[in-house]
């Protein structure tokens, strides 16, 4: 982008100004030649040459002896130009320069630019186009004896970007930075006074700009936060032809100005605003303004308050105390329990029977619960196998024509778009025929087309699952070299996040593996070339925790990969055509499934009464904070207890009020507008909670209100050790015939079960609801069978019967003790 900056050279009165020590301050007269910067004598008092450019620096240092160590422009007809490439050291060519030091430790006091009326403006001049264009950026001196500024009231002030350590104070006027990639770097710091009617424009889109540099604005010393306290506004400020937006920042007007996280705008963050996001916790806001999404809890501007929220707030009220949650509100969090009754259980041998959906093979296996000890240890590794789930599937079972608006298959979100690329060539896009899509290739020689359709939901490579990728490559007759000119490639936003064959603007075939940047791309691997007919590939993704690894097959040989430090993801999927003479390949029977791991993550158990339990089977504990439940069938029952109707603090789960002060110190159900049938979830605000893999088993009650298997629910929850959002593994499991104990059949284990049992002494066993030792008389061996189960209910057999241990009362010895009481007095 290159600009014309227009001067004009006019004299203007000289306006006193002092600085903050006792050193000169210089202002803006224009008398020199009224344009440069550089000129002294466009300054009074002169500063002579203590503006210098040392040989061979690329560097400006400005007042490096401290005789004048600030600038002022304060003309409403000053239009300054500090030139950042010139003849410096007089050599007769141009030297780049790229940052203007302001070198304060060497002045011997704080150093800054003022712009009051008039215009700054950084540039570099393009021979070849006889212009001035963007060049250049201010910055402090790296040093903390002394602290560099940059102040705007009123005026007008532009660069590339503003860097090291240089505080930057917007009053009015404006603030442009013309920089991509990183315009406010290393320590620089944007602040607008809350009253400030300056604007702060980045050639940075709104989306990279949210996600690299707000962090780096503040209002009168308030972290920013958009709708809270400034509005981002996405306009064409460089007035090209191409479709993007740069960043317009400032402060919001007509409310109270917020902080991160102070939803209800009291100037402190705290249980009232937990209760704000929670009200709100997976709403969709779209239609409502800035400020009206924040009020809701939409801490990103997103238009939707959900887990990301969630994490987002809990890291603000962590980043403003200093502190962890417990110690914020000094919550103490429960012990674990320790011990177990699993021991008791098998002796007595008493295994409820398991039904797995398994969705890899698609059948359903089932054991018997007779099977003792056996069947448990069994179990334990049945919980072991994989649960597939085909997330896209696109098999180009289309009328012959082209792929453009095609809307069949699964897992989608839109139909195939139109070709990007060579779009006035008539060829060069991708038509089905016979149930393929066929690239036809273009005459436009070596241009690369695709067409791109989104995903319904976005895939992720993560520890909890492998995900593959299978399809068919057409080798036309026509063609000699396997895959030429053709590739599918899975995108991330606008990037290219992996691809089988050649990513976009690379020439590699359809069997090399590579992503956007060559220098990441395997090379020249492949599996082959010369023959047409159809061939099947198969790629399987997997995350260590800090690397993808890719392995390519088909189905004979393996093309290996690794992401260094990536964790791929993405939510769209394109058809890659390249070359003229690329006819008659292609791509066909697209198939992406996501195999969840049962041992890595936590497993929801759902029995047939819609009754589900968390349990964790991976031998470490895992400490959580917020989970939620999907059913794209509408099964969910909003109406489910959860943790937050079923304390639980014993295993370190407790309950929370969901209202008044205490809000927050335990589970609380989300309250969003989208929470129904579709979506249910909790979350522990002011805390987490850890499940440990020791058996012990978290109930959440009845979450269904028709319970089946078929259906792709989904689990998801919230690893709050490693901060990242977990796709769990959902099992169905049989409801156990026998609670062994429960003699009046509600379901648990308890008191009035004794009574029952006292009642019925001598009596025929068959007036129990379930049975005790099962020798058909009640008799003291059902009171001990009582005992060893006190305690226990349908969830928790249920988990036994997948081999997970049933945690011991904390108050059964003073039960016991009790219990002999009883049988005295009745006697």
């Amino acid at each position: 982008m290159t600009r014309i900056i227009w001067t004009i050279a006019l004299g203007v009165s000289l306006l006193a100004c002092s600085s903050s020590n006792a050193q000169t301050t210089a202002n803006w007269t224009g008398f020199g030649d009224g344009i440069s910067f550089t000129d002294p004598a466009n300054w009074n008092p002169t500063p002579g040459g203590q503006i210098e450019v040392p040989p061979s620096s690329g560097t400006m240092i400005i007042n490096p002896d401290g005789l004048v160590n600030s600038f002022v422009v304060n003309s409403p007809f000053a239009d300054v130009l500090l030139q950042t490439d010139y003849d410096y050291d007089g050599d007769t060519a141009l030297d780049a320069m790229t940052f203007v030091t302001l070198d304060s430790l060497t002045a011997g006091g704080p150093l800054s630019i003022t712009v009051t009326q008039g215009s700054v403006k950084f540039a570099r001049f393009d021979p070849f186009l006889g212009e001035f264009e963007d060049g250049g950026g201010l910055r402090g001196d790296g040093d903390a004896t002394y602290t560099e500024s940059l102040l705007i009231n009123g005026g007008y002030f532009e660069s590339m970007f503003v860097s090291i350590d240089l505080n930057v104070q917007l009053d009015s006027g404006t603030l442009r930075l013309t920089g991509v990639g990183n315009p406010i770097a290393s320590g620089a710091s944007i602040n607008f006074s809350s009253d400030s009617t300056a604007t702060f424009e980045s050639f940075e889109s709104p989306a990279d700009f949210v996600t690299e540099h707000l962090a780096k604005i503040t209002v009168d010393g308030v972290t920013a936060a958009i709708g809270g306290n400034i509005e981002i506004v996405g306009q064409d400020l460089d007035f090209d032809t191409e479709a993007d937006e740069e960043t317009v920042v400032s402060i919001l007007q007509g409310v109270t100005p917020a902080g991160p996280g102070d939803f209800n705008r009291n100037g402190s963050v705290d249980y009232q605003d937990w209760l704000v996001l929670n009200a709100n916790l997976y709403s969709s806001l779209a239609a409502i303004s800035a400020a009206d999404r924040f009020d809701a809890g939409d801490t990103n501007n997103d238009g939707r308050v959900d887990e990301l929220d969630f994490v987002a707030f809990k890291t603000i009220v962590e980043t403003q105390t200093g502190a962890s949650f417990a110690t914020f509100l000094s919550v103490a969090v429960p012990e674990p329990s320790s011990l177990a009754l699993l021991g008791m259980l098998t002796m007595v041998g008493l295994v409820a029977g398991i039904r797995k959906h398994i969705a890899v093979n698609g059948r359903n296996r089932s054991m018997s619960r007779f099977a003792g000890v056996f069947a448990a240890v069994l179990c334990i590794s049945m919980a072991q196998q994989a649960q597939a789930v085909v997330v896209v599937e696109e098999m180009f079972d289309y009328a012959d024509g082209v792929v453009a608006g095609l809307d069949g298959g699964t897992g989608f979100s839109e139909p195939w778009g139109v070709i990007v690329g060579d779009t006035a060539d008539p060829t060069g896009y991708f038509e089905v025929i016979s149930n393929q899509a066929i690239y036809n290739g273009n005459s436009g020689g070596q241009i690369v087309n695709y067409q791109q359709r989104g995903l319904t939901s976005a895939v992720t490579v993560d520890t909890g699952n492998i995900v593959t990728i299978d399809l068919d490559v057409i080798i036309g007759p026509n063609d000699t070299q396997i895959g030429r000119g053709i590739a599918m490639n899975f995108v991330n936003g606008e990037d290219v996040a992996f691809s089988i064959g050649k990513a976009l603007n690379e020439r590699l075939g359809l069997l090399d593996l590579g992503v956007e940047a060559a220098s990441s791309n395997i090379g020249d691997s492949n599996f082959g070339s010369g023959t047409a007919g159809t061939f099947s590939l198969t790629a399987t993704l997997q995350y260590d925790g800090a690397d993808t690894s890719v392995a390519l097959s088909n189905g004979t040989d393996t093309i290996l990969h690794t992401f260094v430090g990536e964790q791929i993801t993405f939510d769209a999927v394109r058809l890659n055509g390249y070359h003229q003479s690329t006819t008659g390949n292609g791509i066909d029977n697209l198939v992406i499934d996501v195999t969840q791991i049962a041992e890595s993550v936590i497993n929801l158990q759902i029995d047939p009464d819609g009754n589900a339990t968390l349990v964790n089977p991976t031998g470490s504990p895992i400490t959580i904070d917020l989970y939620n439940i999907a059913s794209p069938d509408g099964n969910l029952d909003v109406n489910f207890a959860g943790i937050q109707g079923n304390d639980q603090s014993a295993d370190g789960f407790p309950a929370g009020p969901g209202t008044g002060p205490s809000a927050g110190t335990g589970w609380e159900k989300a309250q969003g507008t989208d929470v129904g049938a579709n979506l249910i979830g909790e979350s522990y605000a002011f805390g987490s909670s850890t499940l440990e893999d020791d058996g012990t088993t978290i109930e959440l009650g009845d979450i269904l209100t028709t319970v089946d298997e078929s259906e792709d629910l989904t689990f998801t929850y919230h690893d709050a050790t490693l901060n990242q959002f977990v796709t769990g593994y959902i099992e169905f499991v049989a409801a156990p015939t026998d609670l062994i104990g429960d003699y009046n059949g509600d379901g648990t284990v308890n008191l009035a079960d004794y009574t029952v049992w006292r009642d019925n002494l001598g009596a025929s066993e068959s007036v129990l609801a379930n049975p005790g030792n099962d020798n058909g008389i009640v008799d003291t061996g059902d009171y001990t069978a009582w005992k060893q189960n006190f305690g226990m209910s349908a969830a928790s057999l249920a988990a036994v019967g997948t081999g997970s241990a049933v945690p011991e009362p904390s108050t059964l010895a003073l039960l016991g003790i009790g219990l002999l009481l009883l049988r005295r007095s009745s006697r």
